[in-house]
C-alpha cells in the first residue's frame, strides 16, 4: 500500500516536464502564434476562403492538443503525441496550398516549415527515434503503441543548448530575418521571435544589429519601441 501511494505521488504530469513545456509545447505555441500573425498581415487571401478558414481551425487544433497534452502523464499522452505529429503535419500541408494561392510568402512558409519540422525533431527526441513508427498489423482501431523514452528525466536544456552556433547557421538565420522584413513594413524584435522560434530574442537583436551595420536593415525606435526595416 505505501509502495503504491508512492508511486501516486512520484508520477508528474507533463506540464511538470520541462523538455516537453519548452520545446515542444511553447515551439508549438508559437508556431501557431506565427501562423496567425502571417494571415492577418496579408490581406490576398479573403476570411471567408475555404483554404484560410481550414487552415486557421488546423492551427487552433494543433495548440489544443499540445495544451491538453500538459495534463497528461507522459505514458498516457502517447496516443496525444501522434496525434499532435499529425496535426504538424496537416498544418505544414495546408500552408503549402496556402502559400500556392499567395496568401503567404515562399520564405515565410519556409520559416514556419523549418520550425514546424524542428518541434518533430524534438518530439522523436523525447520519445525515441521508433516512438512515431505505427505497427501495421495491429487492428485500426487500436492506439499505436509508443515506447517512451526512458533517458527522458534526463533531458535538460543545457544539454540541448551545449552545441555551438556555426557561422552558417548565423548565415541562414540572417536570411530568415531578411526573408520576414521583405514582406512587411516594419516588425519588432518581438514579431520576429515570435515566427523564428529556435532562438532567443537576444540572438534575433545581435543578428539584427549585423545586418545593420552591414547596410541591409535599418532601425527605427528606441528600445521596446524599436522597428527594423530592410533597405
Amino acid at each position: 500500500m505505501e509502495n503504491d501511494l508512492k508511486g501516486q505521488v512520484q508520477q508528474k504530469s507533463l506540464i511538470t516536464d520541462e523538455y516537453y513545456y519548452k520545446y515542444i509545447f511553447k515551439k508549438t505555441e508559437k508556431i501557431v502564434s506565427a501562423v496567425f500573425f502571417m494571415i492577418t498581415k496579408g490581406q490576398q487571401i479573403p476570411q471567408e476562403n475555404v483554404v484560410r478558414a481550414d487552415l486557421e481551425r488546423r492551427a487552433k487544433d494543433v495548440h489544443s492538443v499540445a495544451l491538453s497534452l500538459l495534463n497528461l502523464e507522459p505514458d498516457a499522452a502517447a496516443y496525444g503525441m501522434q496525434t499532435l505529429l499529425h496535426g504538424l503535419v496537416s498544418l505544414d500541408s495546408i500552408l503549402n496550398i496556402f502559400q500556392a494561392m499567395g496568401g503567404i510568402s515562399e520564405a515565410n512558409r519556409q520559416i514556419i516549415s523549418f520550425e514546424i519540422e524542428g518541434v518533430q525533431r524534438s518530439m522523436r527526441r523525447y520519445l525515441g527515434d521508433s516512438a512515431f513508427t505505427l505497427n501495421l498489423s495491429e487492428s485500426s482501431s487500436s492506439q499505436p503503441r509508443i515506447k517512451h523514452s526512458t533517458t527522458s528525466s534526463s533531458h535538460t536544456p543545457a544539454t540541448l543548448q551545449s552545441r555551438t552556433v556555426s557561422d552558417s547557421a548565423n548565415q541562414e538565420r540572417s536570411g530568415r530575418i531578411i526573408g520576414l522584413l521583405k514582406d512587411t513594413d516594419g516588425l519588432g524584435i518581438k514579431d520576429i521571435a515570435n515566427v523564428i522560434t529556435d532562438c532567443s530574442e537576444k540572438t534575433i537583436q545581435r543578428e539584427l544589429m549585423s545586418l545593420i551595420e552591414n547596410g541591409l536593415v535599418r532601425r527605427e525606435g528606441e528600445r521596446r519601441w524599436s522597428r527594423y526595416f530592410l533597405i
